[in-house]
Formats: C-alpha cells, sequence, structure tokens
C-alpha cells in the first residue's frame, strides 16, 4: 500500500473468521522499503470480527501470516479520506447542503442567482463528521419445523432502517459446508427477515453482515439446530381410532376416522369425513 501524498492517514483492517474454523494470525505492519516493523500483533477468537487501527504514512506492507485454522483471512481495508477531496452538491435546502457520504475536510464552491438573473459566487472548506454510528446489530434464527428456519435482523432501538443491505451466510457446524441455496433476495434490504430451507437436519452457524452502500458493515452471528422433523403430521384420537383412506372422482381422496373398541369392533364413524 503506497500513500503517496505525503500525509498521516487512518487505516483499519477489518477480520472476521466468518465459518467459525478456529482462525489465529499475526499481522505485521512494515515499512516497504526498509523493513522495518512499525507494528506487528496476533489475532484470534475473531468470530464475532475485529477491527485494527493504524495511523500511516508512505509505503507500507501488510502481511497477514496464519497461525492455526485453514488459512489467514483479511474482510476490509478501509482508509479515512484525503483532505483535498472535493464533491459536487446537488442538493441545498435552507442553505443546508447535502454532500458528503464520508468525513473529512471538503472544498465547498457556491454560486447564487437572484430573479434579475445576476451572481454572486463563494468558496471555503467545511470539516464534516460521519453520522453517528448504527444501534447494534443481533441476529435471529428460529426453527420452524422441519429444516426450515425463520431469519430476523434485529436492531438494538427496533429501527426499520431504511437502504441497508442484509447479507446471511450459513455454515453447518459439523461439516464445515456452507449452505448455498439461499434465497435470491439474500445480500438486498429485502433479506432483513428471510425464510430458508436448509439441506438436512443438524446445526448451523449463521451469520450476518447489514452494509450501507459503500459503508462498513455490520455484523452479527448466532446458530440454530433442526431436527428435520416433519412439519404436517396427522393425530388421531383416541389411539384405539384407525385412518381409512378412500378413492373419490377424479385425482380426490377422501379420509375418514373410524374408531374401535378394545375387541377391535367398529364402535362409531365419526361424521362428517374430511378431504
Amino acid at each position: 500500500m503506497n500513500l503517496t501524498d505525503g500525509k498521516s492517514h487512518q487505516v483499519a483492517l477489518y477480520m472476521v473468521d466468518w465459518d467459525n474454523m478456529g482462525r489465529s494470525q499475526t499481522v505485521q505492519v512494515a515499512d516497504a522499503i526498509s523493513g522495518t516493523v512499525k507494528d506487528r500483533g496476533t489475532v484470534s477468537n475473531f468470530y464475532g470480527g475485529q477491527w485494527l487501527l493504524w495511523n500511516l504514512s508512505g509505503h507500507v506492507k501488510i502481511t497477514l501470516t496464519r497461525t492455526a485454522g485453514v488459512n489467514a483471512v483479511a474482510s476490509g481495508l478501509m482508509f479515512d479520506p484525503s483532505t483535498s477531496a472535493v464533491v459536487s452538491a446537488s442538493t441545498v435546502i435552507n442553505g443546508v447542503v447535502t454532500a458528503a457520504t464520508v468525513g473529512g475536510q471538503y472544498l465547498v464552491s457556491v454560486t447564487a442567482q437572484d430573479s434579475q438573473g445576476d451572481t454572486a459566487t463563494a468558496s471555503g472548506s467545511v470539516d464534516t463528521q460521519l453520522d453517528a454510528a448504527l444501534p447494534a446489530l443481533s441476529a435471529s434464527a428460529q426453527a420452524e419445523g422441519g429444516t426450515n428456519i425463520a431469519l430476523n435482523a434485529l436492531w438494538s432501538d427496533g429501527s426499520n432502517l431504511p437502504n441497508i443491505n442484509y447479507t446471511w451466510t450459513i455454515t453447518n457446524t459439523s461439516t464445515g459446508q456452507p449452505v448455498t441455496t439461499l434465497p435470491a433476495s439474500n445480500g438486498t434490504s429485502g433479506a432483513k427477515e428471510l425464510s430458508v430451507t436448509l439441506p438436512a437436519a443438524g446445526t448451523y452457524n449463521v451469520s450476518l453482515t447489514a452494509a450501507t452502500g459503500g459503508g462498513p458493515g455490520y455484523n452479527a452471528s448466532t446458530s440454530v439446530t433442526v431436527s428435520g422433523a416433519p412439519t404436517d403430521h396427522l393425530v388421531v384420537t383416541p389411539t384405539t381410532a384407525k385412518v381409512v383412506v378412500g378413492t373419490g372422482t377424479g385425482t380426490t381422496a377422501y379420509f375418514m376416522v373410524q374408531e374401535y373398541d378394545s375387541n377391535n369392533v367398529l364402535v362409531t364413524t365419526p361424521a362428517p369425513s374430511f378431504q
């Protein structure tokens, strides 16, 4: 990574052991030319995600080395904005200009025109800050019978935030295999609530990432166990009753409950029969 503007930038590295494979890794930051180590540390137990932050300048090299698990992972690398960034504002309401999507220093140039066609221009710089952080995110996965589960993304303040895309990742804890048969809406704003049919009974790790366009992701995780038992069944009471199946016209079948006594003698046929 080569920062060529001669200024110090905040650099953030995000790592998540998304499939909970027990990863552990060392992270080293060094001068790319001299090899001088600027920082070095170990990251482990980061299934819920972990950030590392540095103030860096010049040509640097970030090296990740696996110490446990299947491999080393880097999930995202973020930079603070350049202080020379310039954006064009298209919305001005009551003197408030909405333009910046990230915090930093911006050059602002404003041209005003009156009803007579006279114009005036002014310019300057302004510092902006990022919006306050989103509320805490949690993931809910509820078994619904069979291998069906219901997924829900929950914000701590009960918000139904717009323009948030929700991406679910489901992994079988026994095999480590990800579930690939997720609905097409996964990864969109419509995936805040999602119904999924898992391929088999078992315990699954469920990971959730909620992100705005181009912004950092918010992560949560949980687990769910499904039994694979049938979701629909018929219970007949008393236990001495029997279900008799009869054939109707076309593809119609009729079911009748008949109750027998302890000697297996027909006692009654409850009415009506049901289809």
